[in-house]
């Protein structure tokens, strides 16, 4: 610009400096070490801000600061609650609207959404001599994951873990024979894992639990076989506290 000119204080070297300017007048300036505070499109303090965000307006020119949205978790939504209001209150944690996590005062720990199921027969079943029979167990008491099958009497695995299996089976002292074998099996994908077997010494009924540690992956099932070598029919006891089967997660 002709005539004017722009000049700039060096405080390092204590001097006025002329700043170029470009043939049509236009100025480039670079700022170096200036602090954020500094910045025109900031205000020059930071009273009433605490707890926001800062972001980038939306035309791109400035910078603004907003609220920030609470997460969905800790103390400070309570919703839900990481840690609880009070000495009475419990611990809950959730997913996806589900609660998967519940701390009571008193330490107890809950776990609403792993894996338990608890199955029993509901009608006697008579099977011949020699070969594994599966039980077809049918009415079920609780199944939190809805990982039994009614209609294949078999429990499938929704995810991998380590998973506790009981099977309890019952024979009737009606058909039960003296110096005979009778078994309880817990079979997974098709195959015996786990057994019980009691050589009878009477004639009366026989209660026969039989319980496995078992390493699972998703996709893998559980079934519940009786068998026996008594050389005639055999019956076993319907109802949930004679003949049922039990998983539960474990890890």
């Amino acid at each position: 610009m002709p005539g004017a000119y722009l000049w700039a204080y060096d405080p390092v070297n204590k001097k006025w400096l002329k700043v170029p300017c470009a043939t049509d007048g236009t100025l480039k300036v670079e700022i170096t070490n200036m602090k954020f505070w500094q910045l025109e499109d900031t205000p020059n303090e930071y009273t009433g801000q605490a707890g926001k965000g800062l972001r980038v307006k939306s035309s791109e020119d400035g910078l603004e600061f907003v609220a920030l949205a609470l997460d969905p978790h800790g103390n400070e939504a309570h919703n839900p609650d990481m840690l609880p209001l009070d000495a009475s209150s419990a611990i809950n944690a959730y997913m996806s609207g589900n609660k998967w996590l519940e701390v009571t005062p008193s330490g107890i720990v809950g776990l609403p959404k792993q894996s338990a199921c608890y199955v029993y027969l509901n009608s006697s079943m008579t099977f011949s001599s020699g070969a594994p029979t599966k039980v077809p167990l049918d009415t079920v008491v609780f199944d939190v994951q809805s990982e039994f099958s009614t209609t294949n009497s078999r429990w499938t695995a929704s995810e991998d873990g380590k998973y506790m299996v009981v099977g309890y089976i019952s024979y009737s002292g009606d058909t039960v024979v003296a110096d005979k074998l009778y078994y309880t099996r817990i079979h997974v994908n098709g195959t015996l894992k786990a057994y019980t077997v009691i050589h009878s010494s009477h004639s009366n009924a026989l209660i026969i639990p039989c319980i496995a540690f078992l390493d699972l992956a998703a996709g893998d099932y559980v079934e519940l076989y009786a068998n026996h070598n008594a050389g005639t029919d055999q019956t076993v006891t319907n109802g949930a506290a004679n003949t049922w089967i039990g998983v539960i997660k474990v890890t």
